[in-house]
C-alpha cells in the first residue's frame, strides 16, 4: 500500500473554500503544531509496513496537505484529480513528478471537476458524490 503525504511547510487559510476553512479562518492551523503531527503520522504509516511518497510542499499551495483530494485511487490506475478551486490547482505541479519519480503509473481525470475525497471505493463497490465541488 502507498500513501501519498505532503508536509504542512506552507499550510495556511489563504482563501476559504468550505466550511472548515471558514471557521479556521479566525483560529488559524498552529505550523508548528500540524508539522509535528504530520511527522508522527509518517512515522505511524512507516510501522505499519505502508510506502509513504512524500510529495514536495510548494509555497504557493497553502492546502496541498490535504492530498486525499489530488489523487483517486481504488478504481485501476491512480487518477490524477481536475480540482474546481484555483488555488488547488498548483498543488498538480507538484505531484505529477513526484508520482513519476515513484514509477507510479496513473491516468488524467478527462474533464470535468473530480477530487479525491469524493470517491470511496470499497471491495467491488464505487461511491461518487456530486456536490458543489464535482
Amino acid at each position: 500500500m502507498i500513501c501519498l503525504v505532503c508536509e504542512p511547510r506552507y499550510l495556511r487559510i489563504e482563501e476559504p473554500i468550505n466550511s472548515f476553512h471558514r471557521e479556521w479562518a479566525s483560529d488559524p492551523p498552529n505550523a508548528a503544531l500540524a508539522t509535528e503531527q504530520h511527522a508522527g503520522l509518517v512515522a505511524a504509516l512507516e510501522r505499519l509496513g505502508v510506502e509513504v511518497l512524500k510529495v514536495p510542499p510548494l509555497e504557493q499551495a497553502p492546502y496541498q496537505v490535504f492530498t486525499r483530494d489530488v489523487l483517486i485511487g481504488g478504481l485501476g490506475a491512480p487518477i490524477v484529480a481536475d480540482l474546481r478551486e484555483s488555488i488547488r490547482r498548483p498543488e498538480l505541479e507538484a505531484l505529477r513528478p513526484a508520482l513519476d519519480d515513484a514509477g507510479i503509473v496513473h491516468v488524467e481525470s478527462a474533464r470535468g471537476h473530480l477530487e479525491g475525497g469524493h470517491v470511496v471505493a470499497s471491495g467491488d463497490a464505487r461511491c461518487v458524490g456530486v456536490g458543489d465541488r464535482t
